[in-house]
């Protein structure tokens, strides 16, 4: 029997479920025991050790079952929900792309989102060109980025997803009924401030482009057309406070081209992880507490995925402790 929740066993359920996310307490100990048994209950003993890809698949589907689980409970919030799914299946579709595109794929991780896929798994092992990714998403939302044009390139499509990407994260609020909308519509704007930084920063960086013609091709390939509409100052007003506290916490030389940009990364994911806790107490009633749960759930399988390559690899234990955002 599905869809049998009301709007408020959802709201009780998101809570009690983000009780449960993981601690700084509880990222430690699987440091120090080099068993993840706590994000993955049943993963098979030497699994970390003996298939690493597999075990990361494996951790991933546990973590986000309680999201497929959710969907299937009640139909509030479920195009979030989607949506949030969704968001990894464009990893999926880009991991696709990208074997299309003739570009090396080092790591091959599918995120599993079942039932919920469009794209299967064995597309990875197909001879994959653009014709054929045209009609393996010709019936799905997929289609949107694959067939956009009949000229479309592997690397157009790879960006178009980014792309899409963007313009899916403020599809949703306007779907939110205006009386649960909450702080929405803010939060969506860090969002998209994130990873409109993150590009910039990308193509300053490694492809040594000054703000003008970074900007210029951000605006051209990866931005919605005509930007975020409404939401454009909000998104403005998030870059100007990510900014602001990056400039105080990092070194000048950390924003030189050819500089490593993983701590700059984390300094800007934290900023974001930070106020969307916050929000999550925020107006109970409202989405702010479903929306800002999955923020910390894509968080927290970040933050595992760090800890388990540390163990695999047998990273300097304090080096791994930058690398978590943070627990709960």
């Amino acid at each position: 029997m599905g869809c049998f929740a009301d709007r408020d066993y959802v709201h009780a359920k998101v809570y009690a479920l983000h009780g449960y996310l993981l601690s700084e307490k509880d990222y430690a100990e699987m440091l120090g025991t080099g068993n993840v048994q706590g994000a993955a209950p049943g993963i098979p003993p030497g699994m970390l050790h003996d298939d690493f890809l597999k075990a990361k698949e494996y951790v991933f589907r546990q973590q986000i079952r309680v999201v497929v689980d959710l969907y299937g409970a009640s139909r509030f919030y479920q195009e979030l929900l989607l949506s949030f799914l969704r968001c990894y299946e464009i990893r999926n579709l880009k991991l696709a792309l990208t074997g299309a595109a003739g570009q090396d794929v080092h790591i091959r991780q599918w995120y599993d989102i079942s039932p919920h896929q469009s794209l299967e798994r064995d597309v990875l092992n197909q001879e994959i060109t653009m014709e054929v990714m045209r009609t393996l998403t010709h019936t799905s939302y997929l289609a949107s980025i694959v067939s956009s044009r009949d000229d479309l390139s592997p690397a157009d499509a790879l960006m178009d997803a980014d792309r899409f990407l963007l313009r899916y994260i403020f599809l949703v609020p306007g779907r939110i009924p205006s009386t649960l909308r909450g702080d929405i519509f803010t939060i969506c704007a860090g969002a998209a401030a994130y990873i409109r930084i993150t590009w910039r920063e990308r193509l300053k960086r490694y492809y040594d482009m000054n703000d003008g013609a970074s900007g210029e091709y951000m605006r051209k390939f990866l931005e919605p057309a005509g930007g975020f509409g409404i939401a454009e100052e909000q998104v403005k007003k998030w870059e100007k406070i990510m900014e602001g506290i990056l400039k105080r916490s990092l070194p000048a030389a950390d924003g030189e081209a050819g500089s490593d940009l993983s701590l700059f990364e984390r300094e800007l994911e934290y900023v974001l992880w930070s106020r969307v806790g916050k929000f999550f107490y925020r107006q109970y009633h409202s989405v702010n507490p479903v929306i800002c749960y999955l923020i910390l759930l894509h968080f927290q399988i970040k933050n595992i995925f760090a800890v388990m390559e540390g163990i695999r690899f047998n990273y300097p234990r304090d080096e791994l402790r930058k690398r978590i955002i943070c627990g709960v």
